[in-house]
């Protein structure tokens, strides 16, 4: 049951709501947060691991007096600005800690300002960090915590006023939701966590961060279907998604993923694994980002993943990146080789899915279509030039592959060489007016 005094910012609720905030209760309580997801991580809140040990301290809030015992989260000591030789040296050093765990006064919920008349459990915390004493120091640190905007916040309540303060002047900002929601995970406060990422989905859909984070939360209060979900639309906007780097993309892609998978197969295979022909459909119909998108319908016999490791699931994870799957280095890459292994026979044929062989060489195209018929002829295209290709049949059709691969292909070095269509001709008085003007469709229906 959640605490009578949920320490909440009232300001919170009035940004993720809209309503004035001198309609707000000064204390408000957990039933004030906008959502289900949120009343329901804050019933089974007990469930979710904290992110760090607990580091509970005396303070005293500077804005009441009174005395409250708080979680500071992971403690950062800044010791280079310490002032070893003042008579104040302990209150020095309180000024330069940096907490992430979020609280606020049990009393009058106000925030910042706190003292603490304890110099020597500072002191303790100081050495043993410094020494290495605790077998597990996550809990500590020397050195700064600076947020993702070059701010260095001593409280998490100053960070959320900095978030705040910004999403009042554009609520409509999914990411800004976002990182204020990552700010109360770290604080340990995941029920606000999750209201303000389920606000970046409501204004953003295609916050992509804040889908696999809501499925982090939701498998952990024991609601995979719910989970399940935010990872299927996690997989469904990645490709379009700019605002992490492509290896950090495909890690979180990855382990959502090998989660998903973790909870189709425990369903009994009921819970989809991969985003279903109706949720695209769904999205397509509202003219969604997703549009044109790469949504591989696979069947599960078809894949080599192994449920123990999430790095087992980058290639499917690569085939969600669209276009941003050519950032990765090539040393990185793992869909090539798994669509190499395809190539040598690795994978069964599935009714929704034909395949042909790839030849000998390693740079195969892959081509989406949306059926059988027009998988016969990108086939008979392909093996008419010599193009290595899959050909899969799904909801999107994407021939970009195809495209650049054929241009290439009908692209002599000699253009007074023979004409690479066969017809006998040279290349300059045959297929090079075609392409100066491509039409692929007319190639497609040759």
């Amino acid at each position: 049951m959640a605490n009578t005094h949920a320490a909440i910012n009232p300001l919170l609720i009035a940004t993720l709501t809209g309503e004035p905030l001198s309609g707000i209760p000064h204390i408000p309580t957990v039933k004030w947060l906008p959502g289900k997801l949120a009343k329901l991580i804050a019933k089974h809140k007990k469930k979710i691991s904290p992110p760090f040990e607990a580091n509970k301290m005396m303070l005293i809030c500077g804005h009441c007096g009174r005395k409250g015992q708080y979680d500071l989260g992971l403690i950062a000591f800044n010791v280079g600005h310490g002032q070893s030789n003042s008579q104040d040296q302990h209150e020095s050093m309180f000024d330069h800690i940096q907490t992430t765990g979020y609280f606020r006064c049990k009393q009058c919920n106000g925030a910042g300002l706190w003292e603490t008349k304890d110099p020597f459990l500072l002191l303790s915390w100081l050495l043993k960090a410094t020494a290495g004493e605790e077998e597990d120091s996550s809990s500590f640190m020397i050195g700064q915590i600076q947020l993702y905007d070059g701010t260095t916040p001593r409280w998490a309540t100053d960070a959320e006023d900095n978030f705040l303060k910004k999403l009042g002047e554009n609520s409509q900002d999914g990411y800004l939701w976002n990182r204020l929601g990552n700010l109360y995970s770290k604080g340990g406060r995941p029920e606000l966590a999750t209201a303000a990422y389920e606000k970046s989905i409501e204004v953003d859909p295609t916050q992509v961060e804040s889908h696999y984070s809501l499925g982090q939360l939701l498998i952990e209060v024991d609601e995979p279907e719910a989970a399940a979900y935010h990872y299927r639309m996690m997989l469904i906007y990645a490709r379009n998604y700019t605002k992490l780097p492509i290896l950090d993309l495909r890690k979180m892609l990855a382990i959502g993923l090998w989660h998903s998978f973790d909870i189709h197969m425990k369903s009994g295979h009921n819970i989809p694994f991969i985003p279903i022909k109706e949720e695209i459909e769904a999205l397509d119909s509202f003219k969604e980002a997703a549009a044109g998108a790469e949504h591989q319908i696979l069947e599960l016999q078809d894949l080599e993943v192994f449920p123990d490791d999430p790095e087992s699931f980058y290639p499917i994870a690569e085939m969600y990146l669209g276009p941003r799957k050519e950032e990765i280095p090539p040393s990185e890459r793992t869909l090539d080789t798994y669509l190499r292994r395809a190539k040598q026979g690795g994978m069964k044929p599935a009714s929704d899915r034909l395949a042909t062989p790839l030849g000998k060489g390693d740079n195969s195209i892959v081509a989406y279509v949306r059926s059988e018929e027009r998988a016969g002829k990108i086939l008979r295209l392909c093996d008419r030039y010599g193009l290595p290709c899959i050909v899969e049949i799904n909801y999107m059709e994407d021939l970009s592959d195809l495209r650049k691969a054929l241009m290439q292909k009908l692209t002599p070095s000699n253009v007074y060489a023979s004409c690479p269509c066969g017809s006998g001709q040279k290349f300059k008085f045959c297929c090079a007016a075609k392409l100066k003007h491509f039409d692929l469709e007319q190639w497609i229906g040759e």
